[in-house]
């Protein structure tokens, strides 16, 4: 019989960061739960390292890739062999709450499409019933893998639907986003599940403004052209994403000069493209310059 959740851990070359979160995962029994972690063709000492606490484990499931998939082909690979009902792929370094973890499960049971776990400061639990409500309040945070755990499409057999999105960085997102609107309910809840960002310091590896500007973006407009969001939603939450994501990024990453792992060529001309038609995007610049 099938579980009721996987977390799937992607690594790559962080043994030692990861090592904490397969301790820790490594003492309970879990009945509900898969435990798998990706190794993404590691050349540092992650085989052995790992092995020897997964030995020790109760079925902490190892596998590693013959080749390197890169980051979203092992995204992508975590999908492909989950076989439970709910999956949660988590961040290397995102280092689980093992006494929230029985909440977490009950949340599961009462059959959500999407848990979001927000990293906003608020507390409690909602359900949200509307779909469009719903990614409102996910936002742009619905890109961060570790903060959504999504109901597996059962019907994509072959584990090939979202092939289509490789390259965009975000065919992990595109996949919570048909688990919202494939179920009347949603969960948004602000406990603390998880503590992230163990190691900050080799993120990056991608265009940050091609990701999340332009792609993230891309993938709202197929949804309003589809008609599954209405111009009036994808304006909020362009707002949001520009307000509070792509401009502060902006101006740590491109005016500051800050030290960063990403890519930043063409960061002006998707700002204009994607954000300069909005006239809440605009005020938001006046504002911040002039007040």
């Amino acid at each position: 019989m099938n579980k009721l959740l996987t977390i799937a851990i992607p690594t790559y070359n962080r043994a030692y960061i990861c090592k904490e979160n397969i301790t820790r995962l490594a003492k309970p029994e879990l009945p509900e739960v898969d435990i798998m972690v990706i190794d993404n063709a590691s050349t540092d000492e992650t085989p052995s390292i790992l092995g020897e606490i997964i030995e020790k484990s109760n079925g902490i499931i190892y596998k590693r890739n013959e080749t390197n998939l890169g980051m979203e082909g092992n995204f992508l690979e975590c999908y492909k062999i989950a076989k439970s009902k709910y999956l949660w792929i988590l961040g290397d370094d995102d280092l689980i709450e093992l006494n929230k973890l029985d909440c977490l499960l009950a949340l599961l049971r009462t059959d959500p499409g999407l848990v979001h776990i927000s990293p906003k400061n608020l507390k409690g639990t909602r359900n949200i019933y509307d779909g469009s409500e719903f990614l409102s309040l996910c936002s742009y945070w619905l890109t961060f893998i570790s903060s959504n755990i999504f109901k597996v499409d059962q019907t994509d057999v072959h584990r090939t639907k979202y092939d289509y999105y490789h390259g965009t960085f975000l065919c992990v997102t595109r996949m919570y986003i048909d688990a919202i609107f494939s179920s009347p309910t949603n969960v948004i809840t602000y406990d603390k599940f998880w503590d992230g960002g163990q190691d900050l310091s080799r993120n990056g590896g991608y265009n940050f403004f091609k990701v999340f500007g332009e792609n993230f973006c891309e993938i709202l407009i197929e949804l309003r052209a589809k008609k599954v969001i209405t111009g009036s939603v994808y304006k909020t939450i362009n707002h949001d994403l520009f307000a509070n994501h792509i401009a502060p990024n902006f101006k740590r990453y491109v005016l500051s000069s800050k030290k960063n792992n990403y890519d930043l060529n063409g960061a002006i001309g998707i700002i204009l493209r994607y954000f300069g038609g909005h006239w809440a995007n605009w005020r938001f610049v006046a504002r911040k310059i002039f007040l």
